[in-house]
């Protein structure tokens, strides 16, 4: 076996091919975080125009009931959204509503932190949710260099979310080809031990920083050259970042973590234009990179996820604007999330002291749902990583690669969750061979109000989003048959 020009024994067991042989066991799967720097209007992003206190509370800001894109009778996107709309359609975006946290800082700088970090709100913590992740599972980087980078940040300054026990677990780039050309032509790594003091350990810290980026700039260009992106992106900032890790994740660059930023949602003032503009540019990379990973044949080996420190208050202020507020939604797209709206719509008659909304998902419930239901995390790495349990959401799709012995056995229908709801819920089943499959929601009249699935399904297991908006509350049953199979169960809808 060769690597890099040598030659290692087989059966040989060296550091190196451990770690190796730890990465190519990894999952595979890719996860790409956009972050929307200032703080995104969620209630000005997915619309509750079905609702009177939206319009009263924003006079001039509220966006028309026939311009909205519908979700249904009460929730619709902002029309700036209209690239999402398909994506929506073929059920590779989730919206989760109401995310937040308990008792929220309205600070950009600290709110930053927290999502970064992963803390409670009056915890301050010096390592990132993702950068802990990394460091429970590479705890000797970056002492022992991986094969590849673990985590890649394009553009801006270092995230805080990335740094691990041992320092930063990623790299930050702006273009492959520019980060290579300013990497190859420093020298090499000294050899020559650094003096036993304080500024000795400080300079081996920069020489070991220096041999990571020297290795990886070399993997990132490798990886940026086999690759060509097969669609036009939009000529924005996030655009480009996005077109980059398209084509990263195409080229072969095993890296498990992408970070990507847009910023300019702090609108204070002059809102309406401003923020159309941000969403048409959010929407239009999303759009041109779900397409870009189809043409590129990987699409189903990345999901992405968008977070902002905070959402907007509800009311509009006096410069046509919105001021720091609470939760918001946020968007989870691929075509192995679990698309629609997820979660509680939201209620003008459960407001906090200062008059916004009180969450309803905390958001480190997105980041274990994302590392345990995606990376396959366990859940002692999962309280390690976020300091303690927290419920993970249906909201992705079983595992891709599923080992023989980890498929279903038997016919199942499961009970749905949440349950009650309001006005969506997940039902999941399982197939123990391929199958001619019916998923049907009755009233309790025994009246068919949706088919949710009909036709052959292959072995596996399966997950169904069923939305009551526009129905009455009341008990619903859904009904999975499979050739003799026959399964109902019960759900309450509760408005």
């Amino acid at each position: 076996m060769m690597i890099s020009g040598f030659t290692i024994r087989s059966f040989g067991r060296t550091p190196l091919l451990e770690t190796i042989g730890k990465y190519y066991h990894s999952t595979g799967r890719v996860l790409v975080v956009v972050q929307l720097a200032g703080g995104n209007d969620g209630l000005n992003t997915i619309i509750p125009f079905g609702m009177s206190q939206y319009y009263n509370t924003r006079p001039t800001l509220g966006i028309p009931q026939n311009e909205v894109l519908a979700l249904n009778s009460v929730m619709g996107l902002h029309p700036s959204l209209g690239p999402l709309v398909p994506l929506l359609n073929d059920g590779k975006v989730t919206i989760v509503q109401g995310v937040g946290y308990a008792n929220p800082n309205r600070s950009h700088f600290r709110s930053t932190d927290i999502w970064f970090t992963a803390t409670d709100s009056e915890v301050t913590e010096t390592t990132g949710w993702l950068g802990r992740d990394l460091s429970y599972n590479y705890p000797d980087y970056p002492g022992v260099l991986t094969p590849y980078p673990l985590a890649l940040q394009i553009g801006g300054y270092p995230s805080l979310g990335l740094q691990g026990a041992n320092g930063g677990m990623g790299v930050t780039i702006t273009d492959p080809n520019q980060f290579y050309q300013l990497i190859i032509g420093t020298v090499g790594f000294v050899d020559d031990p650094p003096p036993n003091t304080p500024a000795g350990a400080e300079l081996l810290y920069l020489r070991t920083i220096e041999q990571e980026a020297i290795q990886y700039a070399t993997v990132i260009k490798n990886a940026a050259d086999h690759a060509t992106n097969q669609t036009t992106y939009p000529n924005t900032s996030l655009a480009a970042q996005m077109a980059i890790v398209a084509r990263l994740i195409a080229g072969g660059l095993q890296c498990p973590i992408y970070m990507v930023s847009q910023g300019g949602f702090d609108t204070h003032a002059t809102q309406l234009g401003r923020h159309a503009t941000l969403l048409s540019e959010l929407a239009g990379a999303i759009a041109a990179f779900q397409t870009d990973l189809g043409l590129l044949n990987v699409t189903d080996n990345v999901i992405g996820m968008t977070f902002s420190e905070f959402g907007r208050r509800i009311a509009e202020n006096g410069s046509a604007g919105t001021d720091h507020g609470t939760s918001a939604p946020q968007f989870l797209f691929g075509t192995k999330v679990v698309g629609g709206l997820y979660g509680t719509s939201p209620d003008f008659t459960r407001l906090d002291a200062t008059g916004d909304f009180i969450f309803d998902i905390d958001f480190r419930q997105l980041y274990a749902t994302v590392l345990g239901a995606w990376f396959g995390a366990p859940e002692t790495e999962l309280q390690t990583v976020l300091f303690r349990h927290f419920d993970q959401l249906p909201i992705i799709q079983s595992p891709t690669h599923v080992g023989e012995s980890d498929q279903p056995v038997t016919f199942s229908l499961k009970q749905n969750y949440p349950n009650p709801f309001n006005p969506t819920t997940i039902i999941r089943y399982e197939i123990p061979v391929e199958s001619f499959i019916t998923l049907t929601v009755y009233n309790e009249l025994g009246q068919e109000v949706r088919e949710l699935h009909r036709g052959v399904q292959a072995r596996g297991r399966y997950i169904s989003l069923f939305d009551a908006s526009g129905l009455a509350s009341g008990v619903y049953f859904c009904r999975m048959t499979a050739g003799g199979f026959v399964d109902t169960k019960k759900m309450l809808f509760v408005k």
